[in-house]
C-alpha cells in the first residue's frame, strides 16, 4: 500500500508541478505504524525518491487543529482521509477531496458540495490525479465561500435553539 501511495504522490507532484503537505491526525507513541498517521506518513515519505522528498512536507505530531489550519489555508487543494482534516480544510474554504473509508465522507461531501462527486474510496487513491484534472478549483472555491458561511450560520442557529430550549426547561 505504501509503495502504491508513493507512486501516486510522485504522480501528483509531476502532473501538477506541486508540493505536498502531509497532515497527521491520529498519533500516539504506543500505536502501531498502521494506526498512527504520523508514523505512517513518515514511512510514506521515506518511500519517495530523494528528488521528490524536498517537495513533500510532514507536519509535526502535536500541531493541533488551529495550528494545522494555518498550514491548510495556504493549500490549493486538500485530499483528506481523516474527517477532522477535511472539516478543517473546508472551513478554511480550501477545496477538498475526501478519501473515504467510511460512509461519513460521502455524507460530508453531499452536505457541503451537494453531491458525492468529490469523494473517492480510499482503495481508489490511484485515481486521484484523474479526478483532480476534472475539477475547477476556482469554481469550488467560490462555492465554498458561499456555502461555508451558510453552514456556520445554521450551526450557530441550531446551538442557540438548543441552549434556549435548555434554559426554558430550567
Amino acid at each position: 500500500m505504501l509503495t502504491q501511495q508513493a507512486k501516486v504522490i510522485i504522480e501528483l507532484i509531476d502532473d501538477f508541478t506541486t508540493e505536498v503537505l502531509f497532515v497527521p491526525h491520529v498519533s500516539a507513541e504506543n500505536l502501531h505504524t498502521n494506526d498512527n498517521d504520523y508514523l505512517y506518513l513518515k514511512e510514506l515519505y521515506t518511500r519517495l525518491p530523494i528528488a521528490y522528498q524536498d517537495k513533500v512536507h510532514l507536519l509535526p505530531v502535536s500541531e493541533g487543529f488551529l495550528a494545522t489550519k494555518k498550514h491548510l489555508i495556504h493549500c490549493d487543494l486538500c485530499i483528506a482521509s481523516r474527517m477532522h482534516c477535511a472539516i478543517n480544510a473546508l472551513t478554511a474554504r480550501v477545496p477538498t477531496i475526501l478519501l473515504s473509508y467510511s460512509a461519513k465522507a460521502k455524507g460530508m461531501c453531499e452536505y457541503v458540495y451537494g453531491s458525492d462527486q468529490f469523494v473517492l474510496p480510499l482503495s481508489d487513491f490511484s485515481k486521484i490525479c484523474g479526478l483532480i484534472k476534472t475539477i475547477d478549483l476556482v469554481f469550488i472555491y467560490k462555492n465554498l465561500n458561499q456555502k461555508i458561511p451558510q453552514i456556520q450560520r445554521l450551526s450557530l442557529n441550531n446551538v442557540s435553539t438548543i441552549i434556549d430550549k435548555k434554559l426554558n426547561e430550567q
